[in-house]
């Protein structure tokens, strides 16, 4: 079983439904699903990418042992706040918010947004249609660490006027109005997700304030997600155009609604998966440009992604090593030549200097390591001793 499709009449998927379906690659859901059980896709270990719809409730062992990294789903739902706090990739479509049974949240005035164009100043602002004593819920962001609460222009203490439990802040509502802001600190390049709800009537009613994502399309086969990348309605197109255990090549281009190719507008953030079992510090991402040559994009591993941020599409290649370049043993620059130049950056590598280098070109011993022995016999072979 590969693909599964449920129409709308479905509304629960039982405990253990899907368990160990290691070839299942994708599910789609209909729109009155409410419910995922016990296990349910555990052990789902060809699945990456998932969508789900806006209000489902989700066992916290469904995707136990899965490969699942992405998850697709509306703004302001229920799902996206169960993808955020399981610290899945989330990508977010739009979604018209529609207010619990016995809502008395006016939605018209109220909002969760990021302050600033980019680090995470969140302000939240919320107005009753009468006096609703409640508790506000703010997500503190994966990568993040809290800064400073200030309630309603007054600077907040913690343990009086806020408390932070489990990754989330959590703020008395005691009026009809108010203004929240809070700082945090970012600890790397990804804006990850957060979220803010109030919770009243004793705890009957919770309402969705709002969801901060980045703005993303993301390829559901490969499991790319390209974010914020300026101009909105675009659809993201992912081509594998080579592989093999060494490299694996992508042709990336974004879409709009009329087919054509386009360019961000600034630098949109890439997240690309790591192949299994390869290296989380060796893997690099190279971008080939028009004139031949590659450009190493400088990705971070974070969570199973080798993320960076670029300008514009073309083809990208994960490897170990250096694309294009030939593998004569002792050519660590690629510049097809074994010169002093190579004898410095094999050294200045294995001195941890943070540069690249052609690994198969770099193990001169072919002892499938990079060491010191490999730089002795590099040396050597520059002084001719060794044809």
């Amino acid at each position: 079983l590969t693909t599964v499709k449920f129409n709308d009449a479905l509304t629960t998927i039982k405990g253990s439904t899907f368990k160990g379906c290691e070839m299942l690659k994708e599910a789609k859901f209909g729109a009155n699903l409410t419910s995922i059980g016990y296990e349910a896709f555990k052990g789902c270990t060809s699945m990456d990418t998932l969508t789900i719809p806006s209000t489902v409730s989700i066992d916290k062992t469904a995707f136990n042992n899965s490969t699942l990294k992405t998850v697709c789903c509306p703004n302001n739902s229920d799902s996206a706040i169960w993808a955020i706090d399981n610290n899945y990739t989330v990508v977010l479509s739009d979604h018209d918010r529609v207010p619990p049974k016995h809502s008395r949240l006016d939605y018209n005035n109220s909002s969760f947004v990021i302050n600033g164009s980019g680090g995470y100043s969140a302000t939240c602002t919320y107005k009753f249609t009468e006096l609703m004593p409640g508790e506000l819920k703010i997500k503190i962001p994966a990568y993040a660490e809290l800064k400073s609460v200030t309630v309603n222009g007054t600077q907040g203490v913690e343990g009086t006027s806020y408390t932070v439990k489990d990754e989330h802040i959590f703020i008395p509502v005691n009026d009809t109005e108010g203004r929240i802001i809070v700082n945090f600190k970012q600890n790397n390049i990804l804006q990850m997700p957060t979220y803010a709800t109030v919770t009243y009537d004793k705890g009957t009613v919770t309402d969705i304030i709002g969801i901060i994502n980045e703005k993303s399309v993301c390829s559901s086969e490969e499991g790319i997600v390209v974010a914020n990348p300026g101009v909105s309605g675009l659809t993201l197109e992912v081509t594998e155009t080579s592989a093999d255990e060494t490299a694996v090549t992508y042709d990336i281009a974004l879409k709009n609604a009329s087919g054509q190719t386009v360019q961000p507008k600034g630098s949109a953030l890439v997240r690309i998966p790591l192949p299994s079992g390869w290296s989380e510090t060796e893997t690099k991402v190279y971008r080939k440009e028009a004139n031949g040559t590659y450009t190493n994009m400088n990705a971070k591993y974070i969570d199973g992604f080798l993320v960076f941020t670029t300008d514009h599409f073309s083809e990208y290649t994960v490897t170990d090593r250096i694309p294009g370049s030939n593998t004569t043993l002792g050519d660590v620059n690629g510049d097809a030549k074994v010169n002093d130049q190579d004898s410095i950056l094999l050294s200045r590598y294995l001195s941890e200097w943070g540069n690249q280098i052609n690994t198969s070109a770099a193990d001169l011993n072919k002892d499938g390591r990079i060491n010191d022995q490999d730089s002795i016999m590099l040396a050597r072979t520059l002084a001719g001793w060794y044809e």
